[in-house]
């Protein structure tokens, strides 16, 4: 069975008319596409990377198929939200390594775009813990893929945006829970010199810092957190909720700057300032904001999200980039509230497109106006003279030329392609956009 109707990522940008399939699994029958064909998770992929014209929700796919409560091994349907999963697998001790900025993603939606959290740095992306998935192939087959079978599958679809095929289940290694709070510190910085500098000098679990994208100086918020080993459960949290998106957007230079001197000045005035807090506002403070995307309005937004290395070599040409990314939001549409910042480490096992890496990475949202789609494409461009690159879950404009720069070994991923689907049945705006698929 299927249906018609618009689909749109998290930026509500770009939108187009899909055909919504519901997947056989039983007979491992991939719906006939002419113009690509994806799975759908969550819709939390910001720009085009999930958008096709035949798209097969994963939502219907959400059981959990095995649970080991002695060895926190676990087995799910894609379909299952990492929130659902912690409601599972929490109360009784387990949790994933990484978690990313809200709960609201699939797993495999998770494995699709190799999500990070704040403690990337030490435990790289959430693929970190994956041993093994189901990939339903384009050509129907059905192959158990992991480090020992199907290796350059495996590694391909970790970050590989869905176009090796659909992730029917995977296996996941979760690690003992410390409790349900978190040890909390926040300094305020005047500089990004000076977050970066406590970052790399303080071991903490966790890191992520809020930076005030109005102001010019990059002054904002270290969050460093480590376990507080304090008993806890998960909340049915409260949430408030936007019904409607406003024909303008509620985001503009004026609203922006109220919003971050708010935050700068409400934040504690000592340098240091110690707290505990809950899981689940640490990790997902967003998630207590019902569609707070449509505070946009109908142009929608963009999320720029980019990836700088942070070595004795560049350093001082990614920090003048930092700046440099900074203060042309800042003059295109009046900076970002949502102004994040944190340092990345090793990704062991990414696959070629996974955007972990050792560096610093910068994310902010921007409301979609004319301006703010020039300063995104030209610093795309700049990201890449840099050596950086950004994040494909999140991008919406990015073209093929830069994009094979920020990505080189997309070679090896157009190879692999033509292997496991040689007609070009996967795929989608993204896709076609990057020069991925034609």
């Amino acid at each position: 069975m299927s249906h018609t109707q618009p689909m749109a990522g998290w930026g509500y940008y770009p939108t187009l008319l899909a055909n919504l399939h519901e997947l056989d699994t039983g007979h491992a029958l991939l719906p006939k596409s002419q113009k690509g064909l994806l799975a759908w998770g969550m819709g939390r992929s910001y720009g085009d990377a999930a958008l096709a014209a035949d798209l097969i929700p994963m939502r219907q796919n959400r059981r959990i198929l095995s649970f080991d409560k002695d060895t926190g091994c676990i087995t799910v349907e894609a379909g299952v939200s990492l929130r659902e999963l912690m409601a599972h697998t929490f109360p009784v001790g387990w949790w994933p390594p990484v978690l990313p900025g809200t709960a609201h993603v699939t797993v495999g939606g998770a494995i699709a775009a190799d999500v990070h959290g704040k403690n990337h740095h030490n435990s790289g992306s959430f693929n970190s813990c994956v041993t093994g998935f189901d990939l339903l192939t384009p050509n129907g087959e059905i192959l158990h893929c992991s480090d020992q079978e199907q290796g350059d599958l495996f590694t391909a679809t970790m970050g590989g945006m869905g176009l090796t095929g659909i992730i029917l289940r995977a296996t996941l290694q979760l690690v003992p829970t410390q409790g349900a709070w978190v040890r909390r510190i926040t300094f305020r910085c005047r500089d990004l010199e000076e977050m970066l500098e406590k970052v790399e000098t303080r071991n903490a679990t966790w890191s992520v810092a809020w930076v005030d994208g109005s102001s010019g100086c990059g002054r904002g918020l270290l969050h460093l957190g480590d376990p507080a080993d304090r008993a806890g459960e998960l909340k049915d949290s409260m949430t408030v909720s936007l019904p409607l998106r406003p024909p303008i957007s509620l985001v503009n230079a004026l609203s922006l700057r109220a919003f971050n001197t708010l935050v700068w000045a409400t934040s504690p005035a000592r340098p240091e300032a110690h707290s505990l807090q809950h899981i689940q506002p640490f990790f997902w403070p967003l998630d207590a904001v019902d569609n707070w995307n449509r505070a946009y309005g109908k142009a929608g937004f963009l999320q720029y999200q980019c990836l700088l290395p942070w070595n004795a070599s560049n350093r001082n040409s990614s920090r003048h980039f930092l700046y440099h990314a900074l203060a042309q939001m800042r003059e295109a549409c009046g900076g970002s509230a949502l102004t994040v910042l944190k340092i990345m480490g090793e990704n062991p096992g990414g696959g070629p497109l996974a955007f972990g890496a050792a560096g610093v990475t910068l994310a902010a949202d921007l409301p979609r106006t004319t301006a703010s789609v020039e300063v995104v494409r030209k610093l795309n461009f700049e990201c890449a003279e840099n050596g950086g690159r950004v994040y494909l879950a999140k991008d919406a404009l990015l073209d093929a030329g830069v994009f094979r720069r920020m990505y080189p070994a997309y070679e090896e991923f157009l190879q692999l392609l033509s292997t496991i689907d040689p007609q070009g049945i996967m795929g989608g705006l993204m896709a076609r956009r990057l020069g991925l698929r034609r």
